[in-house]
């Protein structure tokens, strides 16, 4: 009678048959995968341009991450963040004129100490604002930021003129037609201005 020996090592084929079946497994699983995906619809990086087609017609519009008319250079950046600033100093300005010249107009404030405020602080305020927007030059390689530092300079000058033509109106004779007519052109000069930085900004 023939003895059979028993196996010393019985799970010895477990391991290598586990292995057979996760390649098999993973090459089916792999296959599919590369069956059902579309790889010219995926943009992987997510840049780029992409055509949508409106349904029921053959156009399609073009679309793209990239926004056009950007600024990308660091000394038309830096302009524009000047006068950005410049814009704010000069909203700032025009606010405390009003006010003195409110607080005037409801004898909250006596004419000597509205005169003195415009002429001692104010004015001389508007007067080194424009300074700084003159000296605030644009990049010579950006042609429209060059024509707008053009354009502020030439506004500059009449904010300017307008507050000499608030404190001559309300030192004149009259009863407040000069002072008015010059505090409606400053604001249109100030409203000029921002509408200018605001459009360089957009």
């Amino acid at each position: 009678m023939t003895t059979i020996k028993a196996d010393p090592k019985p799970g010895r084929w477990i391991l290598p048959l586990v292995i057979i079946g996760m390649v098999i497994f993973t090459y089916v699983f792999v296959g599919n995968i590369r069956d059902n995906t579309q790889p010219t619809d995926i943009d992987p990086i997510g840049l780029g341009s992409t055509d949508t087609t409106q349904p029921g017609t053959d156009s399609s519009i073009p679309s793209t991450t990239q926004p056009t008319g950007v600024v990308v250079d660091a000394e038309s950046i830096a302009y524009l963040e000047r006068i950005t600033e410049l814009d704010v100093n000069l909203t700032a300005l025009h606010t405390t004129m009003l006010q003195t010249n409110d607080d005037f107009d409801a004898r909250t404030v006596a004419y000597a100490a509205a005169r003195d405020e415009i002429r001692d602080t104010i004015n001389p305020s508007f007067v080194s604002w424009a300074a700084d927007v003159k000296a605030t030059v644009a990049p010579e390689s950006n042609a429209e930021l060059t024509a707008l530092s053009t354009e502020l300079a030439g506004r500059a000058d009449s904010v300017v003129q307008a507050t000499i033509d608030i404190l001559a109106g309300l030192q004149s004779s009259d009863t407040g037609e000069a002072r008015a007519a010059a505090l409606a052109d400053l604001r249109t000069q100030v409203e000029g201005f921002n509408a200018a930085v605001a459009a360089a900004n957009s």
